[in-house]
C-alpha cells in the first residue's frame, strides 16, 4: 500500500506499518467485493474486517472488482442494510 500528501514529487511512499494500524480502526467497516473479484482482493476485505472490532465483509454474487456499478441494486441492499446498525 501507498499514501501521499498534496504536493509530494513520489507519491507511491511505502506503508510498512498498514495491517499493524488496522487493528486500531475504532468504527464499524465494511468491506463489500464482487464474488468474481480476485482471491487477493477477496482476502484483503476479509482480513481487515475480522482486523477490526466492528468489521464485515461481503462478496456479491455476479459481479467482480466493481459491485457498485455492476450491481447496483444488490450493492445498495447491502450498504443501507449496514448503516441501519449504526
Amino acid at each position: 500500500m501507498s499514501k501521499h500528501a498534496a504536493g509530494e514529487p513520489n507519491l507511491l511512499i511505502p506503508v510498512r506499518d498498514t495491517w499493524d494500524r488496522v487493528a486500531r480502526i475504532d468504527v464499524p467497516v465494511l468491506a463489500v467485493n464482487g464474488a468474481l473479484d480476485s482471491p487477493d482482493h477477496i482476502g484483503m476485505a476479509e482480513r481487515v474486517a475480522s482486523a477490526v472490532a466492528n468489521g464485515r465483509a461481503t462478496s456479491i454474487d455476479g459481479a467482480a472488482h466493481y459491485p457498485n456499478m455492476e450491481r447496483p441494486d444488490a450493492y445498495d441492499k447491502i450498504l443501507a442494510d449496514f448503516l441501519r446498525t449504526l
